[in-house]
Formats: C-alpha cells, structure tokens, sequence
C-alpha cells in the first residue's frame, strides 16, 4: 500500500511541476486525429505547449480544436502524399517564422524516402 500511495504522490509533484522556457517554441505531432497522438497533442496543450498537430483528415482536425485551446492548430498531412508533406512543411515553416534555428525532430513516419529531413529552417 505505501508503495502505491508513494506512486500516485510523485505522479501528483511530477503533474505540477511546470516546464520553463516554452515561449516561442513548437512541438508538431502526427497522427492527431486519433489515438496517441490525438491523445499527446491534447495533454501536450493542456500543460501549455504551443502544438502544431498535424491530421489526414479535416474532421479530425476540427474535433481536435474544438476541444483544446486557441495555441493549438491544426495542419492536413497525408504521409503518402509529397504535396501534402510539401504543404505542411510550409506551413510549420509559416508559423515558426523567427522563432530559432533548432532542429525540427521527425516521428519514425518521416523517415520514409523522400520526406523531409534534419533542419527545415
């Protein structure tokens, strides 16, 4: 029992603590229309990150801002699709405008042969 009231006592100090230095910065997460990264996109905003969430479809997309504050946005993304990679390049591009030179980290769906890759700055 003291164990599992230890847990739930450094999940409850781990919950509160807040991430600093978040101004200006993105996360872009794939995959937001349901799932995982539905799920991540939505926690991700409630803590105070600004999310880029990228969905296949526009209902996805919709339902996600529906239900998460005005930091989050959306973006169409088709993984099989070029143009649609192209397009959501740019306008990951468009949004974080000045924002650093850093490194945009890609989910293992990038790594396919023709996407994307490294530095889109």
């Amino acid at each position: 029992m003291a164990v599992i009231l230890s847990i739930a006592v450094c999940w409850f100090i781990r919950d509160c603590l807040k991430v600093e230095g978040l101004r200006g910065k993105y996360i872009v997460i794939t995959g937001c229309d349901s799932g995982f990264g539905h799920a991540l996109a939505k926690y991700l905003d409630q803590k105070g990150f600004r999310i880029i969430a990228a969905c296949l479809s526009k209902e996805g997309s919709q339902e996600l801002l529906a239900n998460t504050s005005l930091s989050l946005q959306t973006v169409e993304l088709d993984l099989t699709d070029p143009g649609s990679i192209d397009k959501a390049v740019e306008f990951v591009r468009a949004e974080t405008e000045g924002v650093g030179k850093q490194p945009i980290e890609h989910s293992l769906a990038f790594k396919r042969q023709g996407a994307p890759r490294g530095n889109l700055n």
